[in-house]
């Protein structure tokens, strides 16, 4: 299924190639470096380097986007450890009379090389499209369909195929607050490689309630929440999962900005009923929170100073690369 979806991916932005003009390009080039204070590896040290690209383009009602990002990770001196982490995205979308609808295709790749041939990676492909309707000034019910496909390649290796569906409806209160209630459903089947057992196969559900603030005035305020309950047919049990994102973030003054970012993935114990390697994960395997104070030294240069704790489950091979962090980094803009 990976294959014919990147024919997908490439028919769909050829046919926006005669649109790639350099003045709606941007380029955003990000360094960070500092202490690294683990008690799951022998490091002290870290090392991130990301490069970003953008463009948007928009006519008569109809946006196109497209984004790249490539991240790779160094942690050392002892026991060196190499990560590198891309992310993608193309999205296009038409404002009807009636309704908005939006395509979009994302692509996620992490690789992480931790010792001599002990090498974990994982890709991700999401396709899907959305629907919005508005039924006033001020309430907007939209919809959404997903395929989702996942390969975890490791020992053992494992796939990972769902379709998801969300709905939901999204109301404005007042003029800077915008509160968001949807229900989420997935159907999933997980295929396992390289173990010795009758269930080769696992499936089920992931269905619950998605609840969402934005606030923007003096301060901006993004705040997702996810609970969500996990059925399988090799199990009678049903386990649960919640998951937290937040962003809090003001401007001090003209220079100085402040921002506080959570990223919380909590789920269940494994029931022992169902093999490892088909039980469902969590499709992120980055939890953090930090706090950024941020310093413009012009419209495209920014000093910062990032403290927090950051924690990367690398699944299959029971390796958590963990630990507490004080980087000082930089953003250009070209």
């Amino acid at each position: 299924m990976k294959i014919p979806l990147i024919i997908c991916f490439i028919i769909f932005l050829h046919s926006f190639q005669e649109r790639l003009t350099a003045k709606n390009f941007k380029f955003l080039l990000s360094g960070e470096a500092g202490p690294y204070y683990s008690t799951s590896v022998s490091n002290e040290f870290l090392a991130r380097l990301s490069g970003r690209i953008q463009y948007k383009y928009s006519k008569d009602r109809t946006h196109f986007l497209l984004k790249a990002k490539v991240t790779p990770e160094l942690y050392g001196p002892q026991n060196p450890i190499q990560a590198i982490k891309i992310r993608s995205r193309i999205q296009l979308s038409k404002k009807g009379e009636i309704f908005t609808w939006q395509g979009h295709l994302h692509h996620q790749f992490h690789y992480y090389h931790i010792k001599e041939f002990n090498i974990y990676s994982q890709h991700l492909l999401f396709l899907g499209g959305k629907l919005n309707w508005p039924l006033s000034s001020s309430h907007l019910f939209g919809i959404s369909l997903d395929y989702l496909y996942r390969e975890i390649i490791s020992r053992p290796a494992n796939r990972l195929d769902s379709i998801i569906g969300k709905f939901g409806l999204n109301v404005d209160i007042g003029v800077y607050t915008r509160v968001a209630i949807d229900v989420y459903i997935e159907r999933y089947l997980i295929k396992a490689q390289q173990i010795e057992d009758e269930h080769r196969e696992n499936s089920g559900y992931r269905f619950g309630p998605q609840l969402g603030l934005q606030h923007r005035s003096t301060f901006i305020l993004n705040l997702t929440y996810h609970f969500l309950f996990i059925s399988s047919e090799l199990s009678s049990k049903t386990t649960l999962f919640h998951g937290i994102q937040c962003v809090w973030g003001k401007y001090l003054n003209r220079k100085w900005s402040l921002f506080f970012f959570i990223n919380v993935l909590i789920q269940d114990i494994l029931d022992s009923q169902i093999p490892d390697e088909l039980t469902y994960l969590p499709l992120n395997n980055e939890n953090w929170i930090y706090l950024k104070n941020g310093y413009d030294i012009n419209l495209d240069t920014e000093l910062f100073l990032k403290i927090g704790y950051t924690q990367d489950k690398i699944f299959r091979e029971d390796i958590t690369l963990s630990g507490w962090q004080l980087l000082l980094g930089f953003n250009y803009k070209f």
